[in-house]
């Protein structure tokens, strides 16, 4: 499951941003959701089961570039939390639509992996 929320400020981002943030979600989702998939059977051994939530920073530029990724808030497992920057280290997102004029935006992004049984 991955859910979007882009970096609080004291201005709300505008709907574009929204909707770009979500956009890029559903990009990271279907990204992780494959890499995830080849590699659910060593997840499941190195957390035991368990499932892992970890937070992560992304700073975007217009053509979708990343140029910054980081553990924002970690799932606790040092495991979880490299294989997700691994993971994330290659990532694409979206370019920007015309509608939003800023250069870069930074957003957190979660990544969960729940076991199946």
């Amino acid at each position: 499951m991955i859910g979007a929320a882009p970096i609080a400020r004291a201005k709300p981002p505008s709907a574009a941003v929204r909707q770009y943030v979500v956009t890029a979600a559903r990009a990271l989702q279907q990204q992780i959701t494959a890499v995830a998939y080849i590699h659910r059977a060593s997840l499941q051994r190195d957390l035991g089961g368990s499932s892992a939530r970890v937070l992560v920073l992304f700073s975007v530029d217009r053509n979708g570039h990343v140029s910054m990724h980081r553990i924002y808030r970690s799932s606790g497992d040092p495991r979880f939390d490299d294989d997700v920057l691994r993971w994330t280290t290659p990532m694409t997102f979206p370019p920007f639509p015309a509608s939003i004029k800023r250069s870069r935006l930074a957003f957190v992004l979660p990544v969960v992996f729940a076991p199946r049984p």
